[in-house]
């Protein structure tokens, strides 16, 4: 479901509401021609689409000056899926009445419905043209603005035709979404809290709801709107973004549940297949998440996505033959896709086949420049090559665009540490720490540099958020004994040393027989 499909069924309503407002006008037509229009409106709003243009067509020689017969006859090809002969009849409209803005409005939304935005776009800028104030024309030009992901303009749409000041849930929902797009989020959080109160028992309502709070990072709240759906109404999507959401919280049972839910109800639902996998992936069983890929992957060996995921997921276990197996298999079904060039070089970079994997980490960016894996990926063949001073050229070209990557920050700040540039590497570390908590790399190497620049607090106060996130890091323990040490808590030292002692013995060979 699309956030904003509740404004695509706004508009569709309007869409004959508009013609409703024509037949008021006889614009010269005979009595008996209004007459007959009636007839086919009733039959239009019946979904009796043939039988309406049957209808008007057989009255066209004494409705041959009427506008509306014409919008009439063009909304039941259009409601028939035929969009060519639906043109004709409004530009036929059009051509008796240039002026009337219903059959502009109504040409315009079918070319919509026939994909065609930019004589769409025309159509209603014409409208505005006429009628500078035309509330459908505004709502037509703000859905296409969000198709295509142009938020500030579908912004300016919605706010002048008073979205803001509307119960309309759909004029609401698609405000929202535009807000959030064009980078305004408390702006949209202020509308999902007003959509929240009036959402009432509509299950469509309170999921379109909870899509858009995960997008705006609200999980917490996203969650509690999917949850208001009854449970004998819950389908494979609800539980599928339920999922998605407890993972976004690190609740994995409870996103485990909802996803093998998803898979239950629908198990033709790929990306909960995807997103299963990769909680599988942060609980170190990479063997049930390439399981889990590989039934993702027969099911529909024309997604790329997948196959990129499964490659992944098989090169970080190291299963090298398998992964080039499925690159070759994807690729031949998909030569320019981004993503699966970017794992070919992973894969090259992991088996030191380095001028290949330059080679195929460049053909990605040329297809998607602003592929940041990718990027890194190039970076870390440079590094692997010795050739430093390009490694740090691409990581900081991935940090001028998003300086909050997290793996760009961790790979920059190990490298620079080796160099011996100790203020640098912590500057890069604790962005990469901060922004990826998970990294435990990234927080063991900090607490190094600290130790290093004899900064002990801050190095305790690293091991211990470390710690939180894995209390069996035997290394990260050890570590701690030492910082302790230093600080003069021989006591809580002690014992720091004496768990890293035991997580080692447990992990020994003899404990293990």
């Amino acid at each position: 479901m699309q956030v904003n499909g509740p404004l695509k069924r706004f508009v569709a309503l309007l869409f004959v509401a508009f013609l409703s407002c024509g037949l008021k006008t006889s614009n010269g037509a005979p009595d008996d021609c209004g007459l007959v229009l009636k007839q086919a409106q009733g039959l239009l709003s019946q979904q009796k689409a043939p039988q309406a243009a049957a209808l008007i067509s057989s009255a066209l020689p004494k409705c041959a000056v009427s506008v509306q017969a014409y919008d009439l006859l063009g909304i039941s090809y259009d409601q028939q899926g035929l969009l060519d002969k639906a043109e004709r009849a409004f530009r036929k409209a059009i051509s008796l009445n240039p002026s009337w803005v219903a059959s502009h409005n109504n040409l315009a939304t079918s070319y919509q419905h026939a994909g065609k935005d930019g004589e769409a776009t025309a159509e209603f800028r014409e409208v505005l043209r006429l009628d500078p104030h035309n509330q459908f024309a505004s709502l037509g030009l703000a859905q296409i603005c969000l198709r295509h992901n142009e938020y500030t303009p579908a912004l300016r749409y919605l706010e002048g035709c008073g979205a803001k000041s509307s119960n309309d849930p759909g004029l609401l929902m698609a405000l929202a979404e535009a807000y959030y797009g064009a980078g305004s989020k408390d702006a949209a959080i202020e509308i999902v809290k007003k959509l929240s109160i009036i959402a009432g028992p509509d299950p469509k309502l309170h999921f379109s709801l909870g899509l858009l709070l995960a997008k705006l990072s609200q999980y917490p709240e996203a969650i509690a709107q999917l949850q208001l759906i009854p449970e004998p109404l819950r389908d494979s999507a609800t539980y599928a973004n339920l999922g998605m959401a407890y993972a976004k919280l690190s609740n994995t049972d409870e996103a485990r549940t909802a996803l093998e839910t998803a898979i239950r109800l629908d198990p033709a639902n790929l990306d909960a297949y995807e997103h299963l996998a990769l909680i599988y992936v942060s609980l170190h069983r990479p063997d049930q998440a390439a399981f889990l890929l590989s039934l993702a992957s027969e099911r529909a060996p024309q997604r790329a996505d997948i196959a990129f995921s499964l490659a992944e997921v098989l090169i970080e276990g190291r299963v090298y033959t398998r992964a080039s197996d499925v690159l070759s298999d994807a690729m031949k079904q998909s030569p320019a896709d981004a993503g699966l060039l970017q794992a070919s070089g992973d894969l090259y970079r992991r088996q030191h086949l380095d001028a290949r994997a330059l080679q195929a980490y460049q053909n990605s960016l040329e297809i998607d420049p602003k592929r940041m894996d990718s990027r890194i990926g190039l970076a870390r063949v440079y590094e692997q090559m010795g050739k430093l001073s390009d490694a740090q050229t691409e990581y900081e070209k991935v940090l001028r665009i998003d300086p909050t990557n997290a793996a760009a920050n961790a790979d920059l700040g190990e490298m620079v540490f080796h160099n011996g540039r100790l203020d640098d590497a912590t500057r890069y570390l604790e962005r990469a720490f901060t922004h990826d908590p998970n990294n435990l790399e990234a927080g063991e190497l900090l607490a190094t540099v600290y130790v290093r620049q004899g900064e002990y607090v801050q190095a305790e106060e690293s091991l211990r958020r470390l710690l939180q996130i894995d209390g069996t890091n035997a290394r990260a323990h050890y570590m701690m004994g030492r910082v302790l040490s230093k600080l003069g808590k021989d006591k809580e030292s002690a014992a720091e040393f004496e768990k890293s002692r035991q997580l080692l013995s447990s992990h020994s060979p003899s404990a293990r027989q």
